[in-house]
């Protein structure tokens, strides 16, 4: 896995589970890149544990901008089109948001 930082907003949760006696907090945000041309969105799947995932749940909102840390992984699969899909998912380590503050593991 490669690292990876994003700065983007909150579009999906965050939902909380517990899994063995530790808080897992999941949510989507979406970042975009500016170039010459266009400004291309990319949307990642988000998921922390722990003291970071409870920070989160108790604070994040849908709408919100968080600066995100973490390890990068893509998983592709293919539609019914046989196009390639890829699957942007980050195992938070670390964000930031001026309302709710930093943690990193």
């Amino acid at each position: 896995m490669a690292s990876i930082s994003i700065t983007g907003h909150i579009i999906d949760g965050p939902e909380v589970v517990k899994e063995r006696n530790s808080t897992v907090c999941s949510f989507t945000v979406s970042g975009h890149e500016k170039d010459a041309i266009a400004t291309e969105k990319h949307f990642f799947k988000c998921r922390a544990k722990g003291k970071i995932a409870d920070a989160i749940s108790e604070g994040a909102k849908p709408g919100m901008e968080l600066f995100v840390t973490g390890e990068f992984e893509t998983e592709t699969f293919h539609d019914s089109n046989k196009n390639n899909i890829f699957d942007n998912k980050v195992n938070v380590n670390g964000f930031f948001n001026s309302d709710i503050g930093h943690l990193t593991a």
